[in-house]
Order: C-alpha cells, then structure tokens, then sequence
C-alpha cells in the first residue's frame, strides 16, 4: 500500500517513525541522521555540524557518504520529511488541502 504525503503530513510520529526505518536499513542512528541533514541543508560545513551534533568529523562524513549512496527513493523521503519536520510546512499544508 505505501505511505500517501497526506500520512506524513498530518503526524510527526509517522515522520519520525519513517525515518527511523530508513535510517536502521543503512544502520545509522535516525535522530543524528535528522540532525546531520538539517544542518547540511543550513549549509553548515561538516566541521560545525559535528559540534552541533556531538558527533566526530568521521560520523558526519560517513552519514553524508550513506546519504550520497542510498536508494532515490529512500533519500527523497528523508528530504520530504525532513522538509516537514524543520521547514515549517505544517502549516503551509493545512492552508493549500481544503
């Protein structure tokens, strides 16, 4: 059946939930994975991200190299949800679904 954006939208827990699978398929820790991603989409270099998250360089470049790496389908849902997560699209879909 598969997941509708409507789903992810309306329930972080969903969010949350969906990037912890992908992030166990690539045997990474999903909140440094969030973490990670929204610091590289600020454009924060790998060095500030490793402070912001508490992690070392090496886990930062390994996560972005998994990211690299990783199926398309799988890198898009981590930008979609994590688009939702921090862009504040919430509240931009609740105005466009009626």
């Amino acid at each position: 059946m598969g997941l509708k954006l409507s789903d992810l939208v309306e329930n972080e827990d969903v969010l949350e939930d969906e990037l912890r699978k992908i992030a166990e398929k690539y045997g990474l820790n999903h909140v440094h994975l969030k973490e990670i991603v929204r610091y590289s989409s600020r454009g924060l270099n790998q060095s500030d991200i490793s402070k912001k998250v508490g992690v070392s360089r090496n886990t930062v470049r390994k996560y972005v190299d998994k990211l690299k790496n990783m199926d398309k389908s799988d890198f898009k849902k981590i930008v979609v949800i994590t688009s939702l997560l921090f862009g504040g699209m919430y509240f931009l879909y609740d105005m466009i679904k009626e």
